[in-house]
């Protein structure tokens, strides 16, 4: 069901929202993290630090929020 949600109308909403030129750890592409919250949602996880260290210990959950689960120069 996720997947195939098109959230296309609502990145002119999302990227206003990120820093032109940000600092540090490029931001994560908006739409993405649209999909990982409505995951959350879903799923019914209350804690929002959790969610994050869940996408990214399980490379399933990563995928169905549309990121790559090992980004090159991940170590394992």
């Amino acid at each position: 069901m996720l997947l195939r949600l098109n959230l296309d109308p609502a990145h002119p909403l999302l990227a206003p929202l990120y820093a032109p030129r940000p600092r540090g750890r490029p931001p994560q592409y908006p739409l993405c993290m649209l999909r990982a919250l409505l995951l959350r949602l879903l799923l019914q996880d209350k804690s929002l630090r959790t969610w994050g260290q869940d996408l990214g210990a399980h490379p399933r959950l990563a995928q169905l929020a549309g990121f790559v689960p090992f980004p090159p120069g991940w170590d394992l």
